[in-house]
């Protein structure tokens, strides 16, 4: 019994042994062709690979650690139509585009409704923040606060 097993065991071998190197390809039994036409066209944006020196790794790990910075959602406002059109013509120059945003906020005077706009930047980094100073002429005297609990970014 033991002998079949054996005998059997080294045939099943040497069928997949002729099957690996393709000698059993003209009765129809062969592995997958793996040379180097097909790699070549199953590669995903091979030219999208960049070698990098070591400069340019630090630099982008440097960006990288940036980015994991702690970041805060600041908010001020609320602003007339014209306050809030000279804080968007000034946002450009002291933060990154899309970085910011408006939201109509509804403020009631006098039992009248009025809709304004409260700026709010969702995630400053903290390094940013002495930035802001620089909008401090075109915020008619409000200064930014925290966003609050009930209103996150």
């Amino acid at each position: 019994m033991l002998r079949i097993f054996v005998l059997l065991l080294l045939l099943a071998n040497g069928l997949y042994f002729s099957w690996t190197e393709g000698w059993l390809q003209t009765a129809g039994f062969a592995p997958p062709v793996q040379s180097e036409p097909q790699r070549m066209a199953q590669q995903i944006a091979p030219e999208s690979l960049e070698i990098l020196n070591t400069k340019q790794l630090q630099k982008i790990q440097e960006q990288a650690r940036t980015e994991q910075v702690p970041k805060e959602c600041w908010q001020v406002g609320p602003f007339d139509v014209a306050q809030a059109n000279a804080l968007q013509r000034a946002l450009p120059n002291v933060l990154v585009a899309n970085s910011w945003k408006f939201e109509v906020v509804t403020v009631v005077k006098d039992k009248q409704s009025i809709q304004q706009y409260q700026l709010k930047i969702p995630a400053l980094p903290n390094a940013n923040r002495p930035r802001l100073n620089d909008l401090t002429p075109v915020l008619a005297g409000r200064t930014f606060q925290h966003c609050t609990p009930s209103n996150p970014s």
